[in-house]
């Protein structure tokens, strides 16, 4: 029978190798510790980055008082009817309205962005969805949260959807987010603006597949906010795509 080496010796070698390997490891894994940590402390002073998609808790819809607004291929109604100003900003895609109780809309219109359609894919979450690819990645952001961002798999990816989230719940300021569905497009809102609070206010991302559409409502300053969340509902649940105009 051949000499079987001591134990001890395969022991050393286990431990020179483990020695030799351990600058490698860290320098492989190390970049993955720092980013599951800075997740972790952006959750401890963001506790709101923990909140996923949940239902609207009120689906109540306010008559039509305004006018229907039409800008870059959409049209949706206004449930004032105190308009008193409008800032097309065309060159971003952006209009403005400002209203005599001090509230205001920001309306951003567009196409899929390209730099957000290039950030990293997330891990497929529960199935496909028929939409287009800005959807998903909107989905995917909504539903991040610090424990997804893992030492295994792809933590620098996950974290950067926490990033985005924290940017779209402005630093906890809008801490709710809520699933939305139209006929024509689905998204997510985020924040809900709190009657009384004017230094409240709420963001509403939708997507179909030819527009992206952003609505930002700010709470009225220096009065309480005149938004309830069915004026919100109005606005979304009225939205619809402009019918083209057939030139002669």
């Amino acid at each position: 029978m051949p000499n079987r080496k001591p134990w001890w010796i395969w022991a050393l070698v286990a431990v020179g190798v483990f020695v030799l390997a351990s600058p490698l490891l860290i320098f492989l894994i190390w970049p993955r510790i720092e980013t599951v940590a800075k997740a972790r402390m952006w959750a401890y002073d963001q506790p709101c980055l923990w909140n996923t998609p949940s239902a609207i808790p009120d689906l109540s819809i306010s008559p039509v008082q305004g006018q229907s607004i039409s800008f870059s291929g959409v049209t949706f109604d206004l449930p004032w009817n105190d308009l008193s100003n409008q800032r097309d900003l065309k060159k971003v895609g952006m209009l403005v309205l400002g209203f005599d109780s001090g509230q205001s809309i920001a309306l951003y219109v567009g196409g899929p962005a390209p730099a957000f359609l290039d950030m990293p894919d997330a891990a497929p979450r529960a199935g496909t969805d028929p939409q287009m690819k800005a959807f998903q990645q909107e989905r995917s952001i909504a539903q991040s949260t610090p424990s997804r961002v893992r030492l295994w798999g792809s933590p620098q990816s996950e974290f950067e959807w926490v990033l985005v989230k924290s940017f779209r719940m402005d630093n906890c300021n809008r801490p709710e987010v809520f699933s939305v569905s139209t006929p024509g497009f689905k998204g997510f809102q985020y924040g809900m603006i709190q009657p009384g609070n004017w230094n409240t206010s709420a963001e509403i991302r939708l997507y179909s597949p030819s527009h992206t559409v952003v609505f930002h409502l700010q709470g009225a300053y220096p009065r309480p906010p005149v938004a309830t969340q069915a004026d919100i509902n109005l606005i979304v649940q009225s939205l619809r795509e402009a019918p083209l105009q057939r030139v002669y």
